[in-house]
């Protein structure tokens, strides 16, 4: 019986338990699946605990996703590049750290059919999500990404981070003001809001002023899945434009994570996949 968390404080809220759960039971593999609360000064006796109880997997959510990297034993090349970790894996005695935020958002777009390249696409945010979503619109061949964030030193830090690490790819910070946005999101085709405006007491905000800035031909990807239907999403609503929202990430990012843990060949087919998004739909929407 293999034994996997997801950690993080808070907890309460994650839809992980409920979607592994899933996994595990749809590929029959013998498992439990739990949800851990492990404040920032309970993290080292937290992995601890779960190397004692022969633990195969974590998740990691916030605020543990930079704080556990220097608990590993080694990285994969993929959480070296963003800089923390999402998912570790207990194997032959060592800790080892994977990220699949950056996988986990590239499969959703294309699980939608939306084609990223040679686009121009605005991140909302310059926190460590919008950090891995820059890394999937990189390798999705995005033609050029422009960070806003309320504070303008973070979104070019961000950049900045980026460049360095994506030499040929075009990346810029912009200034969170309504001007610079309305001419960014002019030749914008993809909008993806990273931070928490639109959520718990900014849930009646968003990060556009209006959908009156909005257009046909854009997607609006809002990261946050509580509330289902953010104002970000109801203003895409209102100009009749294509949206997702951070249920599809979970999805693609968490069947990452389980082929992470498990040796062994899966396929999220488009049945099993709209399976699970109107299951969590329905998690989400009764509350």
């Amino acid at each position: 019986m293999k034994k996997f968390y997801v950690i993080g404080d808070p907890i309460d809220h994650s839809l992980s338990p409920l979607l592994h759960r899933f996994f595990l039971e749809r590929f029959n593999i013998a498992g439990e699946y739990q949800a851990k609360k492990v404040p920032v000064d309970e993290l080292s006796s937290a992995i601890d605990f779960f190397i004692q109880n022969n633990t195969s997997g974590i998740n990691i959510t916030t605020p543990l996703k930079e704080k556990i990297v220097a608990l590993t034993d080694e990285l994969t090349p993929e959480a070296e590049i963003i800089g923390s970790v999402n998912t570790i894996k207990f194997f032959d005695g060592k800790i080892i750290g994977h990220n699949t935020d950056a996988i986990g958002f590239q499969q959703s777009l294309l699980k939608s059919g939306y084609v990223l390249k040679d686009k121009q696409a605005i991140i909302f945010g310059a926190g460590g999500a919008a950090r891995a979503i820059a890394v999937g619109l990189i390798r999705a061949q995005c033609q050029k990404i422009s960070i806003i964030n309320r504070n303008f030193d973070k979104a070019i830090a961000l950049a900045n981070w980026v460049t360095n690490r994506f030499p040929k790819a075009h990346v810029e910070a912009l200034r969170n003001e309504v001007h610079i946005v309305e001419a960014a999101l002019q030749n914008c085709h993809l909008i993806v809001n990273t931070t928490i405006v639109g959520m718990g007491s900014l849930a009646d905000r968003s990060v556009l002023p209006s959908a009156e800035l909005l257009h046909d031909n854009m997607l609006v990807y809002d990261l946050i899945y509580r509330p289902y239907r953010t104002t970000l999403i109801r203003q895409a609503e209102e100009k009749n434009i294509v949206w997702q929202n951070g249920i599809d990430m979970l999805i693609c990012q968490g069947f990452e994570s389980l082929k992470f843990w498990i040796d062994r060949e899966l396929t999220l087919d488009h049945t099993l996949y709209v399976e699970l998004r109107n299951m969590l739909r329905r998690e989400v929407c009764r509350e």
